[in-house]
């Protein structure tokens, strides 16, 4: 039995990443921060998803984050503005299964590598790569090929094992770009620094597709929507929001062309093309009629609903599983006995060290 649903971090215990404190603009006092906590304790332990001595853990990286360079009081200001519609997002009982996605392959690996080469983009990014290009001629035949063997892809990912989401789809990319005979995987995260050793950027790779230079950048991404508006679109941190990702692709997009980037660009790759591979599922309580541009009409989606409410159900016989991270990228396919009642899953979950949907 294939099973498909998506569970998502809402939050993570780090909160604010330093890099993204600016100690030149005004700071709030250290009381408006765990005021701020105290906001955010309250709320996540009425919805049902937030335990008190998480709230504790958040409190101390806060007063780390104020103590070493003071939070912005408009990143406070923001934080709390989050925290009230996630408390009007708990009140809707509405939420639609996930847009269907089915892929024929039955190795988990594998079913990660077509979804990365086959689903939709969730955005137009105005320069987004076809799965047409990706896959080429032969790339059906690929896939099948690695469904009846896949001791070459499962090797490769054991060479240099991954722990963080991202990682794990490039070296699935950077797998596939080896194997793709249209395909000449040239570099791979190769960065680009300016004289004083400031990092301007990083080439996530540097393929020749049928036999033309080409930078692609590559993100797989989950963002959950807060509000009514692509403004409200956060992912597992308060700091992974979609509108400072859509912006910073953009950049990305332009590092061929910046002056420094010639100096390591490989022969024949200045000024080259650039383009996105963008990968990922989109969550919502009500899924909007008619999704605002860039996003995509046929980007895939998810349902958000609160613990404790009643969870959307294709059908009576519904059942759930919790998937790890390195689970999200495709469709989940396990066994019956992997899968949960609704009742007992949600049980385990109100355990859970960190919030879940």
């Amino acid at each position: 039995m294939a099973v498909q649903v998506m569970t998502y971090e809402l939050f993570s215990h780090t909160g604010v990443d330093v890099e993204y404190l600016r100690p030149d603009s005004e700071t709030a006092s250290l009381g408006e921060v765990e005021g701020f906590c105290q906001h955010l304790d309250q709320t996540m332990d009425a919805i049902g998803y937030y335990r008190r001595r998480n709230s504790e853990r958040l409190m101390r990286r806060m007063r780390a984050l104020f103590n070493r360079s003071g939070m912005l009081r408009d990143e406070v200001d923001i934080l709390r503005g989050l925290m009230k519609q996630i408390q009007r997002m708990a009140m809707s009982t509405t939420a639609r299964p996930e847009r269907s996605f089915t892929l024929p392959y039955t190795q988990p690996a594998l079913r990660d590598l077509a979804f990365l080469l086959t689903a939709p983009a969730p955005w137009d990014s105005g320069s987004n790569l076809s799965a047409q290009c990706l896959l080429g001629p032969d790339g059906l035949a690929l896939l099948a090929a690695l469904e009846q063997d896949p001791v070459p892809l499962v090797h490769w990912l054991a060479q240099q094992p991954c722990q963080r989401l991202g990682h794990y789809a490039e070296r699935l990319l950077a797998f596939w770009f080896r194997l793709a005979p249209h395909i000449e995987l040239v570099a791979a995260n190769l960065p680009v620094r300016d004289a004083a050793g400031r990092t301007i950027g990083e080439f996530d790779f540097l393929i020749r597709l049928d036999g033309e230079p080409l930078h692609v950048e590559t993100a797989s991404k989950f963002y959950l929507q807060l509000g009514h508006g692509p403004d409200t679109l956060v992912g597992p941190s308060l700091r992974d929001a979609w509108l400072l990702k859509a912006a910073k692709l953009q950049e990305q997009l332009q590092l061929a062309r910046h002056p420094v980037a010639a100096r390591v660009l490989p022969a024949g790759f200045a000024g080259c093309a650039s383009v996105a591979r963008l990968a990922g599922w989109f969550f919502y309580a009500d899924v909007p009629a008619t999704l605002l541009a860039p996003l995509a009409e046929d980007q895939l989606q998810g349902w958000i609903s609160p613990l404790q409410q009643p969870w959307p159900a294709s059908s009576e016989s519904a059942r759930w599983v919790w998937l790890s991270r390195l689970g999200w990228l495709a469709p989940a396919r396990v066994e019956d006995s992997l899968v949960r009642e609704q009742d007992s899953l949600r049980q385990e979950l109100l355990q859970a060290e960190v919030p879940q949907l």
